[in-house]
Formats: C-alpha cells, structure tokens, sequence
C-alpha cells in the first residue's frame, strides 16, 4: 500500500469521525490540539553534528520489490 493511499485513508477516517460526532452530539465539533515540549535539561549534540555524513539507507529498486513480492506468495 502506497503510503500517501494510507495517509489520506487515515485523514478522510478522521474526518467522518468529526461528522458523526458532530451530528450525534448535535453541537459543532472543536478540536482542540495540545502542543508539548519537554526539554531535556543539560543535553547538547556533539560539536560539528551537522557535519557529520549521513549513513545511506539501503533501498530496493521498484523491479526487485515486484520480484519479492512475487516470491512471497
């Protein structure tokens, strides 16, 4: 499943989740968000960081995925 397929999945579900809501409660539904931050006290990143070269991350061409694919069933 393609992930931008699960993610508008996800926030059409939310969606109908705030029309049900509204229309059972029959009040207008207000969503409230919560923004925290926790602060670790005393951390700090090594000194030149961003400098540092990422590792790559390995990856599979979109034909060996079909072919894992194809061997899994």
């Amino acid at each position: 499943m393609a992930p931008k397929l699960l993610i508008h999945a996800v926030a059409s579900g939310k969606k109908v989740a705030r029309k049900v809501t509204e229309f059972l409660r029959g009040v207008k539904f207000v969503e409230q968000a919560e923004v925290t931050h926790s602060e670790i006290v005393g951390y700090r990143r090594e000194k030149d960081y961003e400098k540092l070269k990422r590792t790559p991350i390995p990856v599979l061409s979109p034909q060996e995925t079909m072919c894992q694919s194809a061997e899994d069933r």
